[in-house]
């Protein structure tokens, strides 16, 4: 048998054989009103009856509302246990933004002013002599002839400009994505930089490099895919050092050679690269931001812009994207440079290995200066030269390494011409 008692939130109690004959007297009380079903057994001892008799549970009005409170944070705790024990085997919801479209630094160097000539150069050699002073990972199609002659356009101020320029002289395009820059046929750097775009792996950056005559299988090794994944097609690839490089940007940099992609289960090697219609990414915020988002809107109509911590969120194709970066690249200011005193003894330069071309290049930027190099000086600039300076001027600078690589010097405000010695 069982006995009902009836808690309100005011504290009364009721007692009732039934619910039925308790409804007549509280009418529509559900809500508030909380239901103690205690069912005990108590025999006694009379010894004229053995059957069991109802025992009424009574208590003050004090226990009564401990009790009502020990049952409400039970049922709290068991809610709060169940949600979680549900939500246990959920993904966290993340609210942080996707990546940038281009790494800060890389978008910082390519800004960064240019003052060089480049005439007829191969075109590997040309972009080697740009990217590598400035440490900018670039990575040419394999597609292209790397001796095709390239040349910069004299009127470049920027080093994405000089690149953007030695492309153009070889009816090629560039496309730049996280921390690299891709050269090559248009929907080849596009595609693969819109792959590069897409990866969303979490990685520390590190510095990957491959010797000289490395096969793909190779470099993809080195680029730290396992040793499990099936090979890609041979070639032998030249020497490559990338810098601040995702090991798994650097796995789709490898693979996109040959229109590929790594799988994430390396006994399945590599399948068909195909990307995303629209692409995530953030942009820096700024006076270019309203002219950008119109040059991504002229590609694709189905862009979405929102401003979100600082930064521009725009989710469009990766065609558009490479409109976007290259209208934020192009239109970003620079910083305006004070004139640069040549005979200012404030410079120390200790130089073991390199060749006059690469020092002139750097040393002609630095004096802000565009470098020329005579057509009849090229040969004589691929000295290796060593040099050991101590509070010289940039003129004595490089007079010594004119005279290591015998050629002459010709200073103008704008310009560092290097010419044939005479003979």
């Amino acid at each position: 048998m069982s006995s009902s008692v009836v808690v309100n939130y005011q504290g009364a109690d009721h007692r009732a054989n039934s619910d039925a004959s308790y409804a007549p007297a509280r009418p529509r009380q559900a809500p508030l009103e909380l239901k103690i079903r205690i069912c005990t057994f108590h025999f006694s001892n009379t010894g004229t009856s053995s059957k069991p008799s109802l025992v009424t549970l009574r208590s003050s009005r004090k226990q009564r509302f401990r009790c009502f409170f020990a049952i409400i944070l039970s049922l709290s705790v068991w809610c709060s246990a169940t949600t979680a024990s549900a939500q246990a085997g959920r993904p966290a919801k993340s609210s942080t933004l996707p990546r940038p479209a281009v790494a800060a630094s890389l978008a910082a160097t390519l800004t960064a002013d240019f003052r060089a000539a480049i005439v007829n150069k191969p075109l590997r050699d040309a972009l080697q002599s740009i990217a590598g002073p400035a440490k900018v990972n670039v990575w040419l199609d394999r597609q292209i002839d790397p001796a095709s002659p390239a040349s910069c356009d004299p009127n470049s101020s920027t080093v994405f400009q000089a690149i953007q320029s030695l492309a153009s002289s070889c009816a090629l395009q560039i496309a730049v994505a996280d921390n690299v820059v891709l050269v090559g046929r248009e929907s080849w750097v596009v595609q693969s930089a819109a792959a590069v775009m897409n990866d969303t792996q979490t990685q520390v950056e590190a510095n990957i490099t491959w010797p000289e005559l490395t096969t793909p299988t190779q470099a993809a090794t080195a680029a730290g895919a396992s040793d499990q994944s099936a090979p890609l097609p041979h070639d032998l690839w030249p020497a490559v050092c990338w810098y601040s490089l995702r090991p798994s940007v650097a796995q789709i940099l490898v693979a996109a050679q040959f229109d590929k992609w790594p799988t994430n289960v390396p006994a399945a090697g590599y399948e068909p690269l195909v990307v995303p219609l629209a692409i995530a990414a953030t942009y820096p915020t700024g006076t270019h931001a309203v002219d950008m988002q119109a040059a991504v809107k002229a590609i694709d109509t189905n862009a979405k812009f929102k401003s979100a911590d600082k930064k521009l969120l725009v989710t469009c194709s990766p065609t558009a994207h490479q409109a976007a970066i290259n209208h934020w690249l192009t239109n970003s200011q620079r910083p305006v440079l004070r004139p640069f005193d040549l005979d200012k003894p404030n410079l120390t330069l200790t130089i073991e290995h390199a060749r006059a071309e690469a020092v002139f290049t750097q040393l002609a930027a630095a004096a802000g200066r565009k470098l020329l190099i005579d057509p009849g000086a090229q040969q004589a600039c691929q000295t290796m030269i060593a040099l050991s300076a101590k509070n010289s001027s940039m003129r004595q600078l490089i007079e010594q390494i004119a005279t290591q690589a015998d050629v002459r010097i010709e200073w103008t405000d704008t310009q560092l011409d290097v010419k044939p010695s005479p003979k």
